[in-house]
């Protein structure tokens, strides 16, 4: 009985050697082929990830110069779009006002109001309405 059991091991791993390890999208069961759509959905979402990636590259070479160490420069980024923000909107001006709550360091607040500046230059209508984006930071 144990030596069936041996021999039946060594008989299965020795049809798994001889198994390939891939096959190729031609060779899979019609059941098992990816549909296209979703590779479709895969590259409009690699495509917004490549587009947000490029705006916060945009940002962090806009920051870089401040900054006593460049390299931390992605993290303020990153650290900026956590903060919290309230969002008023002004109906009469056409503008949406995000004020963004202050950081937990003086300096980093000072790269943050220049960021500001910077943005609100560029007089970003909202997409799909009106209103023109202004960045500020929220007075306690």
């Amino acid at each position: 009985m144990l030596q069936r059991g041996i021999l039946q091991k060594q008989e299965i791993i020795g049809k798994k050697s001889q198994t390939g390890k891939k096959i190729t999208f031609g060779e899979a069961f019609e059941n098992q082929k990816f549909l296209t759509c979703v590779n479709e959905r895969k590259f409009f979402l690699d495509a917004i990830k490549i587009i947000a990636y490029q705006a916060e590259t945009a940002m962090v070479n806009r920051i870089k110069k401040q900054m006593a160490n460049p390299e931390q420069a992605r993290s303020l980024i990153r650290k900026f779009y956590r903060a919290d923000a309230d969002i008023i909107v002004d109906n009469e001006k056409q503008v949406l006002h995000v004020k963004i709550h202050r950081t937990d360091h003086w300096a980093d607040d000072k790269i943050l109001v220049n960021l500001c500046k910077q943005l609100n230059q560029t007089q970003t209508i909202f997409p799909g309405s009106n209103p023109t984006l202004f960045y500020d930071l929220a007075t306690d």
